[in-house]
């Protein structure tokens, strides 16, 4: 399988600049195999690439590609990283279509134009605008991506894009272990999350960047998990900053975390 985020990263990176694959708008468009069970016989192929299951994947600008799989996610219950986990997260066989997520978590500006416009609602401002969005709810992040035209991620598209099919246990791979130069965790900040995007050294499988450390994220609600969040935060020590580290509460908070925001999917 071959992942699209190498060249949608590029593209995001360097909007409008000329690199093959890549729109003037920084949009990428990639074809690529995908897993059989997802691929339609009339999906574009090349002759002079290797005969497997393709499709056509348009990625925007400020976004990452993210190849469909069928792919175990989750972790074993009760176990290492798993010590502590919902049932929601226990080992599954998932089939994931091709998407598209961003790059990075959503800005504090970009989210209060959306307050702005009415469509969202944030219950205090407490982050520089080029920090990450948080204190809001679930329903406004969701808000916010439909504003956009996007969507919240699902739970397995979200750890797909983390964490690849490798089974990796930190986005950037198994080792070595978290440091302030591949996750924002705690001991890494003077009390805040940092800037978005800085930390390439801990990019995911998918090019995504800060999905360890940093912010939480909300993702789509899965039953019976209604207020859980995905990745570790500034907040987390760097032992949680694995793939399949969650957190939250099922009755859940009225109000946002300070620890959580979130990203789009497509």
């Amino acid at each position: 399988m071959v992942r699209l985020s190498r060249l949608a990263l590029l593209c995001a990176l360097a909007p409008g600049a000329w690199l093959s694959g890549c729109g003037d708008d920084g949009t990428a468009r990639y074809a690529g195999p995908v897993d059989a069970a997802l691929a339609d016989d009339a999906a574009p192929r090349d002759a002079a690439l290797p005969d497997a299951p393709w499709i056509d994947v348009v990625v925007p600008q400020g976004m990452v590609g993210v190849a469909g799989a069928t792919v175990t996610l989750g972790c074993d219950l009760g176990v290492g990283d798993c010590a502590n986990q919902p049932a929601g997260l226990a080992t599954h066989v998932a089939t994931v279509a091709p998407f598209s997520i961003d790059l990075r978590e959503v800005t504090a500006a970009e989210f209060a134009a959306c307050v702005s416009a009415g469509v969202c609602q944030l219950f205090a401002v407490v982050t520089p605008d080029d920090r990450p969005a948080r204190l809001m709810r679930r329903e406004d992040a969701a808000a916010y991506c439909a504003w956009v035209g996007k969507r919240l991620p699902t739970w397995d598209e979200w750890e797909l894009a983390a964490r690849g099919s490798d089974g990796r246990r930190y986005p950037w791979g198994d080792a070595p272990p978290p440091d302030c130069t591949r996750a924002l965790a705690s001991g890494c900040t003077d009390g805040g999350p940092g800037v978005v995007g800085q930390r390439p050294a801990g990019a995911s499988a998918s090019g995504a960047l800060d999905m360890a450390g940093n912010v939480g994220e909300w993702t789509a609600r899965e039953p019976g998990l209604v207020y859980y969040w995905r990745g570790g935060s500034f907040l987390d020590p760097p032992a949680a900053q694995t793939v399949t580290f969650i957190s939250g509460d099922e009755d859940g908070p009225f109000i946002g975390m300070s620890q959580v925001g979130f990203r789009c999917a497509r």
